[in-house]
């Protein structure tokens, strides 16, 4: 049986350096890192991480795209940490859908699976230049 390869665009705390980049379960899955950006998302600070809200309006969005293998199996990890539940379930906090990244080395678009913010807006802030730094590093 072939092995399942998938990309998954990461622009929070599963990022290289920040906290669940080594989470278990999909840290071994890992085979590779690439830096990338998504055009037309807004990145809003929501204090211990971040929420991406795609519109053909929006800005760009920095962060990685990640190659794994056993891709359904790091789906079903990632669904969990990020609180989605299926489509349309009312208590996702967030959604999967499949977006295009630009990979910042120069070979071009990639379709990755993105975490979409569903959640409420009240009381948080734009991160207008798209990147997030890490918790308590936001610039205002």
């Amino acid at each position: 049986m072939e092995e399942q390869i998938g990309y998954v665009f990461f622009y929070g705390t599963l990022k290289q350096g920040q906290p669940l980049y080594l989470l278990e379960g999909i840290k071994d899955l890992r085979l590779e890192v690439l830096p990338a950006r998504v055009q037309g998302g807004l990145l809003y600070n929501l204090g211990l991480f971040p929420g991406m809200i795609l519109k053909s309006d929006g800005g760009v969005v920095m962060g990685e795209v990640h190659r794994f293998r056993q891709i359904e199996t790091v789906l079903g990890i990632l669904d969990e940490v990020e609180e989605y539940y299926g489509e349309g379930n009312p208590n996702n906090l967030y959604r999967r859908v499949e977006q295009k990244a630009e990979l910042l080395n120069g070979e071009g678009f990639i379709t990755c699976w993105v975490y979409e913010y569903v959640g409420p807006l009240e009381g948080v802030s734009l991160i207008k230049n798209g990147v997030w730094h890490g918790i308590g590093v936001q610039p205002h």
